[in-house]
């Protein structure tokens, strides 16, 4: 769980050194958090 907890926070330090202005980078980031999240979940249920 650490190594996907360092992943998400690589990808919002990311988004935020981005050019976004705060609203779409805060939109984007929500929706890249919930992207990782379900394919992080999809590998691990395919590795049990």
């Amino acid at each position: 769980m650490k190594l996907v907890f360092l992943h998400l926070s690589s990808i919002h330090h990311f988004w935020i050194s981005g050019r976004f202005t705060h609203w779409s980078q805060d939109w984007v980031m929500l929706v890249m958090t919930m992207f990782q999240v379900l394919s992080y979940l999809h590998m691990l249920r395919m590795a049990l």
